[in-house]
């Protein structure tokens, strides 16, 4: 009886639990990805009309080192998702 119960496929609620969860997963690498984006963006920007001050850089730099540890963050809390 305990076999059958490990062989068994997950039940209906771990199965939306882990799509609520994919879910939530997906919306974040979205926002990560739009942030780095936006950052990239506002750099070519600064860059093209001569603005790209070293105070800037450096801006630049720590919004890209967040994302970065966002990122970081993100990967360490996902791991063990199912597919």
């Amino acid at each position: 009886m305990v076999i059958e119960s490990y062989q068994t496929p997950i039940n209906g609620h771990d199965m939306q639990r882990q799509k609520i969860e994919n879910l939530q997963l997906s919306e974040d690498v979205d926002k990560i990805t739009e942030s780095y984006i936006d950052l990239c963006n506002r750099k070519v920007q600064a860059k093209e009309r001569c603005q790209l001050t070293p105070e800037k850089q450096e801006i630049f730099e720590i919004e890209r080192l967040q994302i970065k540890e966002k990122l970081k963050v993100l990967v360490e809390s996902s791991k063990g998702f199912r597919r």
